[in-house]
């Protein structure tokens, strides 16, 4: 595989990328998300109200997937979210150890709301952007995901790393 040398800029956009990712994961975000949507709901339990909201009722693994989080994380959360009546398990009729979670009523109106905090927040801060602008973000972004996905991690050269 060949090495591209980088271009000027480039370390520019990987500090905003990860500017991004920092904002996108805080905690404190989250939580004055959740705040604003009347939820008192973690970080980790957002993830999954989200991630139910948007993709409906799954197994455990499959919302661990959806959610960005380790099967374990999602399973402290459920016992969480399932204590404050947001979600509930059923049994998969097919296999009795699994587990379908789905929202409640009460934790899809949390989840929904939480949802359109969240957009509220991206819309005010893009409301200067022309919708072409925002449509080519969202391109650009979700190209670079799947591009960052699918790009193999390459060491530098090792004998002038440090440490």
């Amino acid at each position: 595989m060949s090495r591209e040398p980088p271009l000027e800029g480039d370390d520019d956009l990987l500090l905003a990328i990860y500017r991004i990712g920092r904002l996108m994961g805080s905690r404190q975000v989250s939580a004055r998300i959740a705040d604003a949507a009347g939820a008192t709901v973690t970080k980790q339990g957002v993830q999954v109200l989200r991630a139910l909201y948007r993709f409906g009722q799954r197994q455990i693994a499959d919302l661990a997937s959806l959610a960005h989080m380790d099967v374990a994380a999602v399973s402290r959360q459920l016992r969480e979210l399932e204590d404050t009546g947001l979600v509930t398990r059923a049994p998969v009729a097919a296999d009795g150890r699994a587990a379908l979670v789905s929202l409640t009523p009460s934790g899809r109106r949390i989840a929904k709301r939480i949802r359109d905090v969240g957009l509220l927040h991206l819309t005010n801060a893009l409301q200067d952007w022309d919708p072409r602008e925002r449509s080519e973000l969202a391109r650009l972004l979700s190209k670079l995901v799947d591009d960052l996905m699918n790009t193999g991690i390459t060491p530098v050269d090792r004998s002038t790393r440090v440490g």
